[in-house]
């Protein structure tokens, strides 16, 4: 039994403060929706912006009403959120919050970034034999899915809250 605690004790303990680091809840995606009478590039995926308030000294304020705009699309949440755009690939443009709690308010910016995922497979060449022409050079892709395998992702965005000047 105290064997058994020894090799246990550790990763209980490393999971009780690692558990204690999560302090969002899991967060249902809010849709944003497009404005009107604005063309809209092409979109080829959706991404999930996070909207969280805090305080000067970094403690999260709940309740706090932000509206997330782009020029392509807009959405109003109440904090902390998750709000959904649509991904335009390399045009998808910086998405800016602002945010207000009683007499407090506050905005920040979020800009686009890169989020690649693995592709699947790996190139291939070698010589083979052509029945029309002969010896040939063979290049090609074995095994899964070639083409775009990156999405745009949006940070996390922390909007501080302040009393107005």
């Amino acid at each position: 039994m105290k064997r058994a605690l020894k090799k246990t004790a550790p990763m209980l303990a490393t999971a009780a403060i690692l558990g204690g680091c999560s302090t969002l809840p899991d967060l249902p995606p809010q849709v944003a929706m497009n404005r009107t009478g604005v063309s809209l590039p092409p979109a080829y995926d959706v991404s999930d912006l996070v909207i969280v308030t805090v305080t000067p000294d970094n403690h999260m304020i709940r309740g706090a009403v932000c509206e997330a705009t782009s020029p392509y699309s807009t959405i109003v949440v109440t904090t902390p959120a998750r709000a959904r755009f649509p991904d335009f690939d390399a045009a998808s443009p910086p998405i800016n919050v602002t945010c207000s709690a009683g007499g407090l308010k506050g905005e920040a910016v979020s800009e686009p970034a890169w989020r690649s995922a693995a592709t699947y497979g790996y190139p291939t060449y070698g010589l083979g034999w052509n029945s029309w022409y002969g010896p040939a050079v063979n290049v090609g892709w074995y095994g899964g899915y070639y083409g775009r395998r990156a999405t745009i992702r949006y940070p996390q965005v922390d909007v501080v809250l302040e009393e107005p000047n």
